[in-house]
């Protein structure tokens, strides 16, 4: 069960391995609101990156309730193997853990072949699904990264990528169209698309400062300005 709930951590929750998964307490599961705390002992020793709040997952969530349901009465972290926190404590720290070698195992005894960085790219291949499903912003807050690393290390160009940038794509509203169901949107519409780029961008700009995330208004989207995610 331990070994199911770590690979699930790491490949459904992003967390890392085996610092914060193993740094992982009950009492920082929240299941109403369907999230959970995450220790970072990587980036602690930076202002306000001790910890983050990560969603309950829907492919995580199960697993992780299964795991509570087996714990025992009182159990304080989610992993309650004490000799991999006990080994923690030694001159390597968290390397003395040597999860690798338990997955290595468990991969050769399915009849699987190991990949390349077993636990890194669990984590890179949910960055990369949570960038896709929502934004790299998001992906990044949960994962515990920068933009900078992620673009480096983390995100992948997947098959579903390929496939998704041959598909031949809906076509756009018939501006007739569109002035008939809503004229206004369709004045305000064309007033944006007269404009320079250079005015959106400060536009652009101006509205991400002033509400802290990135503008998702109709104008933008239908002008072709910006995706429907934001991103210009």
């Amino acid at each position: 069960m331990e070994w199911r709930t770590i690979i699930a951590l790491s490949r459904y929750g992003g967390l890392r391995c085996p610092s914060e998964i193993l740094s992982l307490k009950w009492e920082g599961v929240d299941w109403k609101k369907k999230r959970f705390r995450v220790d970072s002992p990587k980036t602690e020793r930076h202002p306000g990156k001790g910890y983050r709040i990560v969603p309950l997952f829907p492919e995580l969530e199960p697993l992780l309730q299964e795991a509570w349901d087996a714990a025992e009465d009182g159990a304080v972290y989610v992993i309650s193997n004490k000799t991999y926190r006990h080994a923690a404590k030694g001159k390597n720290g968290w390397q003395n853990c040597n999860l690798r070698s338990g997955l290595l195992r468990i991969i050769k005894r399915a009849g699987l072949k190991p990949w390349p960085k077993l636990w890194h790219n669990m984590r890179a291949s949910r960055e990369t699904e949570l960038a896709n499903e929502h934004n790299v912003q998001n992906a990044c807050d949960w994962i515990g990264n920068s933009v900078k690393v992620a673009m480096r290390h983390y995100l992948q160009t997947t098959e579903e990528d390929f496939e998704r940038a041959v598909r031949p794509q809906k076509a756009k509203q018939n501006p007739k169209q569109l002035a008939h169901e809503d004229p206004d949107l369709a004045e305000l519409i064309f007033a944006w698309s007269a404009l320079p780029d250079a005015i959106k961008s400060g536009i652009v700009a101006l509205m991400r400062a002033s509400c802290g995330g990135c503008p998702e208004g109709p104008i933008l989207v239908a002008a072709g300005f910006a995706n429907r995610r934001g991103h210009t």
